[in-house]
């Protein structure tokens, strides 16, 4: 080691020897929390896009091309829901994986 490297080394402040406290969240947490929140939001938009849909269908009055776009919309959002059901499955498996 050389002189640079020993005074650097020697500067390393712990953030409590200073006064700063701790807030307790680490990485890990935080991520969790932001993905939680993310999943969380499409799992809403998808249930949203199923309930209009819904009403979409039943509001089509017989009308094949509403009904099919009701139907394709139903569809889309059931494949929303399983696919953000499957990431927050998949991240929070490797989260716990590495924590």
């Amino acid at each position: 080691m050389n002189v640079f490297e020993r005074l650097l080394a020697k500067t390393t402040i712990d953030a409590s020897q200073v006064g700063i406290p701790n807030t307790g969240v680490d990485e890990n947490n935080l991520l969790q929390s932001v993905l939680g929140l993310v999943f969380f939001f499409f799992g809403v938009v998808a249930t949203l896009t199923i309930i209009f849909a819904g009403i979409m269908y039943v509001t089509s009055e017989g009308n094949a091309d509403k009904a099919k776009r009701a139907k394709n919309a139903i569809l889309y959002g059931v494949v929303g829901l399983v696919v953000t059901l499957l990431a927050f499955s998949i991240v929070g498996f490797i989260l716990n994986w590495f924590a």
